[in-house]
């Protein structure tokens, strides 16, 4: 694959939770093919974080978080009675 041309991957997102608090379904993995040989280094430290020699060895550069807590969180406390406060 040539990257000269094409620098930046982004995965596909996931799907989006459904009613009653359901949450959503995770997306695929992107998988970026390399060639051996390929060197992965840290940009900031300079530091080499993997040497891939071998075939079909793989490596997770970024992993995706955990998702928010939906809609559902910010509804808000069920109404208050008559009694709810003490005068």
């Amino acid at each position: 694959m040539d990257f000269r041309y094409k620098t930046h991957f982004k995965a596909t997102p996931g799907q989006n939770g459904a009613t009653k608090g359901m949450t959503g379904r995770s997306a695929e993995d992107l998988v970026i093919k390399v060639p051996e040989g390929t060197t992965v280094t840290n940009t900031e430290t300079g530091q080499i974080v993997a040497d891939l020699t071998e075939p079909g060895q793989e490596l997770v550069v970024a992993e995706g978080g955990r998702g928010g807590r939906g809609n559902i969180h910010l509804r808000l406390q069920k109404s208050c009675t008559r009694n709810c406060r003490k005068w």
